[in-house]
């Protein structure tokens, strides 16, 4: 992967191909960097502002294209986070009582489990089960 960055406003990402799409904040040419993908992945905001001037040199950003990036890359944040929350939403497993239909359930621990079995012995109510019912207190 490559480490493209626009010089007209400074975006910096990792690009797959060969390739590079004009910059998305702007519109101008992207260039390819030396800097390395690992390396970028672990930088702070503050390293790569670093590397930015560094690259640059005597080409310094204009204080309103940093803003305009800045504002983009909010935006682009915040987008990507709505994405993520309707994915996590989606992949919840529920898992329904049997006896009441409550989705309102919560998985027994292996330490719970363990606890009754060594407190009550076979005689345990916890042995063999998995969820526990919030509504109805049933194990199953």
């Amino acid at each position: 992967m490559a480490i493209i960055l626009c010089k007209n406003c400074g975006w910096l990402i990792g690009w797959f191909g060969e390739d590079f799409d004009p910059c998305p904040v702007c519109g101008h040419d992207m260039v390819k960097t030396d800097l390395e993908d690992e390396v970028y992945w672990h930088m702070t905001p503050e390293q790569k502002d670093e590397y930015r001037k560094s690259f640059l040199g005597e080409n310094q950003i204009s204080p309103e294209m940093t803003q305009k990036r800045i504002e983009y890359e909010i935006k682009r944040h915040e987008e990507i986070q709505k994405e993520f929350a309707g994915f996590k939403s989606k992949t919840t497993p529920t898992v329904k009582c049997p006896y009441c239909q409550s989705t309102n359930t919560k998985k027994i621990g292996a330490g719970g489990r363990l606890l009754s079995t060594l407190t009550f012995g076979i005689a345990s109510g916890k042995m063999g089960k998995q969820w526990h019912c919030n509504n109805c207190k049933s194990d199953f």
